[in-house]
């Protein structure tokens, strides 16, 4: 799994605060602070399903989105591909970067 890019990231935080929701219910809470289209917010969600952050299921014409992962999941994964990527799997320099 990839770092979330920031709109991942938002959505995350929402679905990481609520636990279930659908798109409509997340499209309503960013359109709060940003212009962004209802489909936009859709496809996002399906590729977090695709990568295995959210479950989504059916329930009559909307999909009920529920976490996959817990935060300290996609964390540990996240530092791991940075230790992986950019240190060249060397933890000591992340940990050496964190004093």
């Amino acid at each position: 799994m990839r770092i979330f890019g920031p709109l991942e990231a938002e959505i995350m935080t929402i679905m990481w605060r609520e636990g279930q929701t659908t798109v409509k219910q997340v499209h309503r809470e960013i359109v709060d602070w940003r212009v962004i289209a209802y489909t936009t917010v859709m496809t996002t969600m399906e590729r977090l399903a695709e990568k295995g952050v959210l479950n989504r299921r059916r329930e009559g014409l909307a999909y009920i989105y529920t976490l996959a992962r817990s935060r300290e999941d996609c964390t540990l994964l996240a530092v791991r591909q940075i230790v992986d990527e950019v240190l060249d799997g060397d933890a000591r320099s992340l940990v050496r970067a964190l004093r």
